[in-house]
């Protein structure tokens, strides 16, 4: 699941990730991001930082997705300055990786074809 309320920022990460058979959901906020987890046994979470509901809101949604299934790796794609300055307090959320290149989040990903 890709939780962004942009998602169209992302359309060429997702479009390689459906290129190598993956299907991903898309989640615009995190209540919705939140639902569609309880709903779905997703492999993987990534979110943005920033959304408008909260300038933190990926931070916000990892300490939420780890009271419900802490072994779902959770990965933050946002800007350089949040990548920097918010990759503590990320990480200490349960945050699996946090990162501002989207080579760098592919590569992170722990992908298993059709996943």
């Amino acid at each position: 699941m890709w939780v962004d309320d942009t998602p169209k920022n992302n359309s060429y990460l997702v479009a390689s990730l459906q290129e190598m058979g993956h299907i991903v959901d898309i989640a615009l906020d995190t209540e919705e991001g939140i639902r569609k987890f309880e709903e779905s046994p997703y492999d993987i979470v990534i979110s943005d930082m920033d959304r408008p509901e909260d300038k933190k809101a990926g931070i916000t949604l990892a300490r939420t997705i780890q009271t419900i299934r802490s072994d779902v790796p959770y990965f933050i794609f946002c800007g350089g300055w949040a990548a920097k300055n918010l990759r503590e307090e990320s990480l200490s959320a349960g945050v699996t990786e946090i990162t501002s290149s989207g080579t760098t989040l592919l590569s992170r990903l722990p992908l298993e074809n059709g996943s």
